[in-house]
């Protein structure tokens, strides 16, 4: 097997989970590919599952976590827990759940 040490840069697997924006600091919805899942408990779990299957499917995937700078931390740190509760969920591992944060400037 390939040492994921090995790899370069940017080369890896992985997922993105946008925070879409809101108004006022809010969210609209956290998307991961083309699902949407609402800002809820509900939209949460669904949004856990579906990142249990990525894991199981390929165990060294990078999450990129992508919010825009105006969006509220309390939209942004459940998804820092979702991702932890997945990788460990999926069973990936001591490297699992690594997770890249991006924030998006309001001018870009």
């Amino acid at each position: 097997p390939e040492q994921a040490a090995t790899r370069l840069p940017g080369d890896e697997p992985r997922a993105v989970v946008n925070v879409v924006p809101g108004r006022a600091g809010g969210i609209a919805a956290y998307q991961l590919g083309s699902r949407r899942f609402e800002p809820t408990s509900a939209g949460l779990g669904g949004l856990r599952n579906a990142l249990i299957e990525l894991y199981q499917a390929t165990p060294i995937m990078r999450v990129n976590l992508r919010a825009d700078r105006g969006t509220d931390y309390r939209w942004v740190a459940p998804v820092l827990q979702v991702v932890r509760e997945a990788a460990g969920l999926a069973d990936v591992g001591l490297d699992g759940g690594r997770l890249n944060l991006v924030v998006i400037r309001e001018d870009a």
